[in-house]
């Protein structure tokens, strides 16, 4: 299996700025450049069917492995990332955080009095930018979460029912459903997952380190949604075999 922070360092390469006023859809061809290396690797862990559209939608699914109904579980993520700052020529570094403020290779710095909750991640690893650039978390981080959970399902004899995936283009500006609402029709539960990954804090800068600003956050950690895929889909067989 590719570990999930090696996917996400090879995503957050492809620059997928989206752009407002666009008068085509997707608004930046770059998009679909990413879209396009998702496909080869969604059909290289086994989602056969995984394709993009005209638009840059990127959809494929996991057929279900039981004889039985259970609930269409839906995962989506979006390509795109904020027109606000470069996303090209990214150079993310994995750092221990020992306290303090945060000195970025660009000469800016998280400074602890702006950002008071990075004293919770002393001793831990975060992925910061060098300050020059977004690092491209939102949502490559969500992209990464859900090609490693499809990767562990299929090459596992969990139980599951049928697992559909949508990588959206143009959510930065508000457009990422305009030409096909993701996975609306398929299924019954859907998650996006957003900027986090196992293990690890994602912190990325925007412009001039403004602690109010949205994006510029150090989220915090959650399981591999593979782990919490396997305890829903459990739950739903469960539930199944009781009725």
């Amino acid at each position: 299996m590719t570990p999930i922070v090696d996917r996400f360092l090879k995503y957050v390469s492809f620059d997928t700025q989206s752009q407002p006023g666009a008068a085509c859809f997707p608004s930046t061809e770059k998009q679909k450049v990413l879209g396009a290396y998702l496909v080869e690797e969604m059909k290289g862990i086994g989602i056969a069917d995984a394709e993009m559209d005209e638009f840059g939608y990127v959809t494929g699914t996991v057929p279900s492995n039981v004889d039985f109904d259970v609930p269409v579980f839906g995962f989506i993520s979006h390509m795109d990332t904020s027109p606000d700052v470069s996303g090209a020529n990214v150079r993310p570094r994995i750092v221990r955080y020992e306290g303090g403020d945060l000195p970025l290779e660009s000469g800016a710095v998280l400074e602890l009095s702006n950002f008071p909750f990075l004293e919770r991640y002393r001793g831990q690893e975060l992925i910061v930018t060098d300050g020059r650039t977004l690092l491209g978390a939102d949502d490559k981080a969500g992209i990464a979460e859900i090609m490693a959970a499809c990767e562990k399902i299929i090459g596992s004899d969990m139980p599951h029912g049928k697992i559909c995936i949508g990588f959206t283009p143009d959510e930065e500006i508000g457009m990422g459903a305009e030409k096909k609402p993701p996975l609306q029709a398929a299924v019954q539960y859907a998650e996006q997952l957003a900027e986090r990954l196992q293990g690890y804090r994602v912190a990325f800068v925007h412009g001039k380190l403004k602690p109010k600003e949205k994006d510029e956050v150090i989220y915090s950690t959650c399981r591999l949604c593979s782990l919490h895929q396997q305890t829903s889909f459990t739950a739903a067989l469960k539930r199944k075999r009781q009725n």
